[in-house]
């Protein structure tokens, strides 16, 4: 979740960073699920806020509505979506420093709810900007400073409203609790037994510099054979 940009090939000149935990590679994991066909990407925004260094500096905001469940590509995408804390408290900002993700929640802008869980934003800056929003010495802990605060509200309640309207559409919040994913299936049938296909070739065409043309690969397989699509965890 940190260095999903790292590992994903994200960052700038398109380098990439690989992890092994006793020799198990991490894989990335991207909040905003844009390989999801149904994850909506909304308007980004940038702002200006004052900095003690260069007198002004800039902040970039990119918000996302993600799928309710019932549009996810499969059960197993929706669960690892949810994120490490699960759905309700993964929901709000994701804030990057220099690409490394330093914190996420709503950052005291508003509470979490149920009826926002699908709204998540990318907020980004330099680290010019460490002094403007009082980054920690440790680098892992921020405060966003009232006049940024105050640009940001317009665009926050439309994402709220968006993610809201998706909530309510779909019935996100009429649907059964999700399962557990360990739970599935365990004699071959279930997408988690078989999605380690899939993450073969995402490492791949990471590696390879192609994660968007497996993107797109993506889409097509899920409208042509969504059979197969399911087989990859895809």
């Amino acid at each position: 979740m940190v260095f999903h940009r790292f590992l994903a090939g994200e960052v700038a000149g398109g380098r990439w960073l690989t992890i092994e935990i006793n020799g198990v590679e991490v894989e990335p994991w991207d909040p905003f699920a844009r390989d999801e066909s149904a994850s909506q990407a909304l308007e980004p925004r940038t702002f200006e806020i004052e900095s003690g260094v260069n007198g002004q500096g800039v902040v970039k905001f990119r918000p996302f509505v993600l799928p309710p469940r019932e549009l996810f590509s499969s059960e197993y995408s929706f669960h690892r979506l949810a994120g490490p804390a699960r759905w309700n408290r993964q929901q709000g900002f994701y804030i990057y420093r220099g690409d490394r993700m330093i914190q996420s929640g709503w950052s005291y802008a508003r509470t979490a709810d149920e009826h926002t869980k699908l709204a998540r934003a990318a907020i980004d800056f330099a680290p010019e900007l460490d002094d403007a929003l009082r980054v920690n010495v440790a680098k892992a802990r921020v405060l966003l400073p009232p006049d940024l605060r105050e640009q940001l509200e317009p665009a926050v309640a439309e994402l709220v409203r968006q993610a809201q309207t998706a909530y309510r559409k779909h019935g996100a919040g009429r649907s059964q609790a999700p399962r557990d994913p360990s739970r599935r299936s365990r004699t071959g049938n279930g997408a988690r037994e078989r999605a380690p296909h899939g993450r073969m070739l995402e490492r791949a065409a990471r590696r390879a510099g192609e994660l968007s043309a497996l993107r797109a690969i993506k889409r097509e397989l899920r409208r042509v054979s969504p059979a197969v699509a399911r087989e990859l965890g895809w």
